[in-house]
């Protein structure tokens, strides 16, 4: 399992969070910082369907799904 952020260039957000959980298991991971407070999800592989406009708190642990992807995005200041 692993996370990766981007940050600047031509992304969409901010920055960009990617959480990789190629595990068995549920594996946790803590959310950084973020000036907004909050972390919008974009993607979860786990899930059928993305509820529209689910966020993530700063700084929270959050447990990505067994052999699932989940990004997050942080709003531009």
């Amino acid at each position: 399992s692993i996370a990766l952020m981007l940050k600047g260039g031509v992304l969409p957000a901010s920055a960009m969070l990617l959480l990789f959980n190629a595990h068995h298991e549920d594996v946790p991971f803590k959310l950084p910082k973020s000036p907004a407070g909050t972390w919008s999800v974009l993607v979860d592989t786990a899930q059928r369907a993305m509820p529209e406009g689910m966020t993530m708190k700063s700084g929270a642990r959050v447990a990505v799904t067994a052999r699932s992807l989940r990004v997050l995005a942080q709003p531009r200041a």
